[in-house]
């Protein structure tokens, strides 16, 4: 009996402080020093390259959205170098068309679309100067060919020639070589006189002396015209060993050049430093219009929206 009486009074002890906590007015409240941080990860951002800032479009506590921009860096260096970048692409790319016609004895350059397209001053002049190049070394090489084919074509006039001179003097060789038969036993008879036989020996072997001359004028035209067409082949085969070594070599400083400037895109593109995610903007870094942010320094944190902001508060007992 005396155990479930203590033990009435000490939970109506218990449950009479409860009620008093709860419902009573304190008097006073007591100040503790914390901060609010943020449950989870804040992202911190930097800039790869750094630069000079041009605009500042944030402030602390400003919510924003993914891929919204946050700041802009002064874009004039990167510019020139994307612009240097593209002009020698477009240089490069128009010297491989003019080494691809040349390798194919074309006519004319078919150069690629995206230069065609272009409405940019060094674009034009790319292809300008690139046609300008192939009509002159075109003109070079047919230069150097016509003078080997107006050599060839000499020859083949000398051919005609001779074997015309070949044709007659083979016809009036016969002819006197039948006459000789003819009269021959009748001068050994005496019928005809010696002087007449030997008029027509003679004839004969000026014919037959025309009939050499002749096949050794064509022998000759037919040698000199073989060098002249080896010569040709071999200038051919020069210019196109020329391009095809030149062309390597463009299209290996292309693909480079391909690289270059892929690169100052990226960096172009990194002028406007964006948000990576949508957030609240917190611990601004960069307050001055022409500051300058150095490569890999951080100019503000993003608190996500995922995450939350809590209180650590430092109570003295």
């Amino acid at each position: 009996m005396p155990l479930i009486l203590g033990l009435f009074v000490f939970l109506v002890f218990v449950v009479g402080f409860t009620v008093w906590a709860a419902l009573a007015p304190l008097a006073e409240a007591a100040i503790a020093p914390g901060v609010i941080k943020v449950e989870g990860n804040r992202r911190t951002i930097q800039h790869l390259e750094g630069g000079i800032v041009r605009e500042i479009l944030v402030r602390d506590g400003d919510k924003v959205q993914a891929g919204q921009v946050l700041m802009r860096l002064d874009d004039v260096q990167s510019e020139t170098t994307l612009e240097t970048q593209r002009a020698q692409r477009w240089t490069l790319m128009a010297q491989d068309a003019r080494l691809s016609a040349e390798a194919a004895r074309a006519k004319e350059i078919t150069f690629p679309a995206e230069l065609l397209a272009s409405r940019h001053p060094r674009a034009i002049e790319a292809m300008t100067g690139q046609r300008a190049l192939f009509e002159a070394r075109t003109a070079s090489l047919n230069s150097q060919l016509q003078v080997l084919q107006a050599r060839i074509e000499q020859q083949e006039a000398v051919i005609a020639s001779a074997e015309g001179t070949l044709r007659s003097a083979r016809e009036q060789l016969a002819s006197y070589r039948q006459e000789e038969r003819e009269i021959g036993p009748l001068a050994s008879q005496g019928y005809i006189s010696r002087p007449r036989l030997l008029q027509v020996q003679r004839s004969a072997t000026e014919q037959e002396a025309r009939i050499a001359s002749a096949l050794g004028d064509i022998e000759r035209a037919r040698a000199t015209i073989a060098e002249a067409r080896n010569q040709m082949q071999q200038i051919i085969d020069q210019r196109m060993q020329d391009v095809s070594t030149e062309q390597r070599d463009v299209r290996s400083k292309l693909a480079e050049a391909e690289e270059r400037l892929r690169a100052a895109s990226d960096v172009q593109a990194r002028r406007e430093i964006v948000a990576p995610e949508s957030g609240t903007i917190l611990n601004l870094r960069v307050f001055t219009l022409g500051a300058v942010v150095k490569p890999g320094d951080p100019v503000m944190d993003l608190m996500p929206d995922h995450d939350r902001l809590v209180a650590e508060v430092n109570i003295q007992p």
